[in-house]
């Protein structure tokens, strides 16, 4: 953690806003310094060098300045230094929530696949609530995710159980080309069952041999906001899973672009060792 902070140059490649840069986001939308990856870095420094006080670190001002980053990856990428500001920040976001515990949309975000749950068993209610305005309005008052935001629509029944009826109705395929296992995750597996069965079927045609393993969905939303405890529990379960195939020979596929990232890199930011 101190030796990547200790990275970071300062060189403000992180506020570029010319045409083919990619980072950050957070700082094009809003171009002030503190919402520079540069910044973070450097307040982050400043706290493990002692030079910000735990007081300071916990304020609410220093949390809006974590909630700045939205964890999209790009300084991984870009960054000369190859400082990953966005694992610096989950980290501290950890930190922070110790003491401050988390917020109650934190809270109902880090557990998302319990409100996907509930809107896919009840489906085509869900959806038409959702397009009320005030359903989001009550929505927006008991869980703080803002009315304005589109809710994704729900399909009905869970996709995971229905693949996996049709895998086993489908003919071995002889002489497999190779061999995947799907990690389908929530959105899929809740809300877009469409993308799901062209993965399998596109695969399938090629004459790849496809299995859905025993999965949870990634738990992106619980790192993200802090409840590192809870993300490092659940992602044990799917690395355990997941590692089986990987043993027996299969590759991993995502659909999700967040669940691949998470997959790829969360294993750097939590120790699933003793789980």
């Amino acid at each position: 953690y101190k030796l990547e902070l200790e990275q970071c140059s300062g060189d403000a490649l992180c506020r570029a806003c010319s045409a083919g840069s990619r980072m950050c986001p957070a700082y094009r939308a809003e171009p002030d310094e503190m919402n520079s990856p540069r910044a973070r870095a450097t307040l982050l420094r400043f706290h493990a060098a002692g030079l910000i006080s735990e007081q300071q670190f916990n304020s609410p001002r220093f949390k809006q300045i974590l909630d700045s980053c939205i964890n999209c990856k790009m300084c991984s990428v870009e960054c000369p230094s190859g400082v990953d500001v966005s694992n610096l920040i989950m980290e501290a976001r950890a930190q922070c929530a110790i003491v401050n515990g988390v917020n109650t949309t934190c809270y109902v975000l880090a557990r998302n696949r319990y409100l996907s749950i509930l809107g896919n068993l009840f489906a085509p209610i869900a959806n038409m609530l959702l397009g009320f305005e005030l359903s989001r309005g009550l929505l927006e008052k008991l869980t703080g995710l803002d009315r304005r935001r589109p809710m994704p629509r729900f399909d009905w029944g869970r996709f995971l159980p229905k693949a996996k009826k049709w895998l086993r109705k489908q003919r071995p395929i002889a002489e497999p080309r190779g061999k995947v296992a799907y990690f389908v995750d929530t959105f899929v597996n809740f809300n877009d069952h469409a993308t799901g069965w062209a993965v399998l079927k596109v695969l399938r045609s090629l004459g790849i041999d496809v299995i859905l393993p025993g999965q949870k969905p990634v738990p992106l939303p619980a790192a993200v906001y802090g409840e590192a405890p809870k993300a490092r529990h659940e992602l044990a379960k799917t690395v355990s899973s997941l590692s089986d195939c990987v043993k027996k020979g299969y590759k991993i596929v995502c659909s999700e672009r967040s669940a691949a990232l998470f997959l790829k890199k969360a294993l750097e930011f939590f120790d699933t060792s003793d789980d």
